[in-house]
């Protein structure tokens, strides 16, 4: 791993996101591929400015265009958007979604209007379980089906109809008051749906290498979940640096290789080095984090105390049971995992459960239970 500054000094990710979406919009705007030909003196975006790479250091670095000077004392963000065929810009970089991604709750006075106009755009109405209740009374709804649900319509959570910056933002709204009240289930749903759309997003406008990890980044720790403090393992670290360098990336550049490099250009470059490889390291450990299985907590029973006792031999049964009534016998092989022991108080709860029609279609009329070993345990 190349020197650089220590982790504490690196700037909030989520800045950088915003500054490198904003340079995205600039280009898509522009209708140019490469960020340094904004900068070229015939661009419309750097027209009567002296000649200096601004465009392409936000590219390299995520600088803040906002701190950047454009004309004067005039930043960046400012002249450009002052431009018609820019003006989009500067509502971009001060949308609020940026706010959220740096803050759980940030202030926001207008926070009520806004969503109830989003809220309007996307034809979306917030009701309450009253207001089903009386589409019952008034026949207006059927009546609750066997399992408790109602035949009214849902909520369309599809990524495209939410894959811009207002949308996403409604997303991340309506995910974080579900987080508050406990809603669990109305939270899982937002979570996958913001998601989707947020990864729907990101190709819309080609984020590329760093902007790209970031993004991802963002997704998982300032979206669907809040780590905004995010410590890699040193296995993530080790694996990020070994992925960029397998994708074709280099610590040193072509031309940077090609010539010798002054002490604050190696400055820079082993700074861009830790950052990017510091991203993906990060993408990556919380990626493994989300692969854990998930759990949940309930008062103490012998029921449950066995079965969490017993979770991997019971999982060793089941596979075997499993290739036992796909396969045969014979291609099986003998059940040689120990016996599951049960106490009295347990085995005389045993009850067969019965078969689902796509279980009786594949594995005919036994199911596990008949053949995984079970044996009352003495007391």
């Amino acid at each position: 791993m190349a020197g650089g500054r220590p982790l504490g000094s690196f700037s909030d990710p989520a800045q950088r996101a915003r500054a490198w979406h904003w340079l995205a919009a600039t280009m898509a705007l522009a209708c140019v591929d490469k960020a340094r030909d904004l900068d070229r003196p015939d661009s419309p975006s750097s027209k009567d400015l002296d000649r200096k790479p601004r465009f392409d250091q936000i590219r390299q670095d995520g600088y803040d265009p906002d701190r950047v000077t454009a004309l004067g004392t005039t930043l960046l963000v400012d002249y450009l958007g002052r431009k018609p065929r820019f003006k989009v810009t500067r509502a971009i970089y001060r949308h609020m979604l940026w706010a959220h991604l740096e803050k759980w709750a940030p202030a926001w006075p207008q926070r009520a209007a806004w969503l109830a106009e989003q809220l309007r755009r996307h034809l979306i109405v917030r009701c309450i379980p009253l207001d089903e209740d009386n589409g019952v009374e008034l026949g207006l709804i059927s009546d609750p089906d066997l399992l408790g649900r109602k035949s009214s319509p849902s909520l369309d959570l599809s990524a495209n109809r939410f894959a811009t910056l207002d949308g996403l933002l409604l997303l991340l709204v309506l995910l974080r008051e579900a987080q508050d009240a406990a809603h669990l289930d109305r939270a899982r749903d937002l979570k996958f749906a913001l998601r989707e759309a947020a990864k729907l997003f990101s190709d819309q406008f080609t984020y590329h290498d760093e902007a790209r990890d970031t993004w991802e980044l963002m997704i998982s720790s300032r979206m669907v979940e809040w780590h905004p403090k995010v410590e890699p393992s040193a296995d993530a670290w080790a694996r990020a640096e070994r992925q960029i360098h397998q994708g074709g990336a280099h610590y040193l550049s072509r031309r940077e290789r090609a010539g010798p490099l002054g002490p604050n250009a190696r400055k820079r470059t082993e700074r861009r080095w830790r950052r990017r490889v510091w991203v993906r390291a990060c993408c990556l450990h919380l990626e493994q984090r989300r692969g854990a299985p998930s759990f949940d907590y309930r008062d103490s029973s012998p029921l449950f105390e066995w079965l969490v006792k017993h979770r991997e031999l019971i999982k060793q049964h089941q596979s075997w049971a499993i290739d036992w009534l796909l396969l045969g016998e014979g291609d099986a092989g003998p059940n040689e995992f120990t016996p599951l022991m049960m106490p009295e108080e347990l085995y005389s709860r045993r009850c067969r459960p019965s078969m689902t029609e796509g279980e009786w279609q594949v594995l005919g009329e036994m199911s596990p239970y008949d053949v995984i070993p079970v044996i009352l345990q003495d007391r």
